[in-house]
């Protein structure tokens, strides 16, 4: 039998293919919307600080990049 997939399952992979492509150096940027960024972000930092802790280094990183991107969001929605 199939596995069944999830819009969760999707997501994770698309967040994996982005990840990906964000490292790699072969391989232009995708454009995602601003929404989907937020929320992938939001996943890294929620999974983050449950493991790692809330001040720790990285989630610390991810904090200050969701800001950077919900205020750009909220200004881009504002202005638009």
């Amino acid at each position: 039998m199939p596995k069944k997939i999830t819009i969760q399952h999707i997501y994770q992979e698309i967040g994996q293919l982005i990840d990906n492509n964000y490292k790699s150096n072969d391989f232009m940027k995708l454009h995602i919307p601003l929404d989907f960024k937020i929320n992938r972000l939001r996943q890294k930092l929620v999974k983050t600080g449950i493991e790692k802790g809330l001040s720790h280094q990285v989630t610390l990183k991810y904090s200050q990049r969701l800001d950077k991107l919900i205020i750009k969001s909220l200004f881009l929605k504002l202005h638009v």
